[in-house]
């Protein structure tokens, strides 16, 4: 706990908040262009980090995505994407290309 305490404050919590509200915006962007349905608010002030999307088979989803180097996880029959600072647009491109090919199981 105290090295992740050290590494928060060497980044900066204002940093961190502004990487990850960047991830998370062009995830909802993306989301939203491609009709994909996001459970998450669209206002970012109405919602954390983690932005939800539906699945009608999220557990293969899930396993799929981790097949292709993406971690994600599921919660509530939804797919549950969680970035962090060390996620930059590169990592966004790749989960919407990964999600792209498995359309199929997205609601």
């Amino acid at each position: 706990a105290l090295a992740g305490l050290k590494l928060v404050q060497s980044i900066g919590v204002d940093v961190i908040e502004r990487q990850i509200g960047a991830v998370t915006d062009a995830l909802k962007a993306e989301a939203m262009r491609r009709g994909w349905n996001l459970v998450s608010p669209v206002d970012p002030a109405k919602h954390g980090a983690l932005i939800t999307l539906r699945s009608h088979k999220v557990d293969l989803l899930v396993k799929w995505l981790a097949q292709d180097g993406i971690i994600v996880s599921s919660r509530d029959d939804n797919l549950r994407i969680s970035p962090h600072v060390y996620n930059d647009q590169a990592d966004v491109d790749r989960l919407v290309a990964a999600l792209a090919k498995h359309r199929e199981l997205l609601v």
